[in-house]
């Protein structure tokens, strides 16, 4: 991840991510360095993920489990979401009480 990258979530008032595993049932390191900047930040953070691309529960392993212990306060504005349209609406939503 370079610099822009973190610049880039560091400027973020939300955080959308679409499928951060991979049909192989990996997450790029750029990504899951991305997410663990957005949760330190207090970024909130919308995520969809196809669950038959992560049979294995690859996306718990970074954002880990709610409720587990040694997770920051901000893990609670991770919101994982069923759909496409639920991503765009949360981030929608997020970004107006933006303004």
């Amino acid at each position: 991840v370079g610099w822009r990258d973190n610049r880039l979530v560091d400027q973020a008032g939300v955080l959308a991510v679409f499928c951060p595993v991979s049909p192989k049932g990996k997450v790029g390191r750029g990504v899951k360095t991305e997410i663990e900047r957005a949760i330190k930040s207090g970024i909130p953070i919308y995520i969809y993920q196809k669950p038959e691309w992560d049979q294995s529960r690859e996306l718990n392993k970074v954002i880990g489990t709610p409720g587990s212990m040694g997770k920051d306060l901000f893990q609670t504005w991770i919101y994982q979401v069923d759909s496409l349209q639920q991503l765009i609406d949360g981030v929608c939503s997020q970004a107006k009480k933006e303004r």
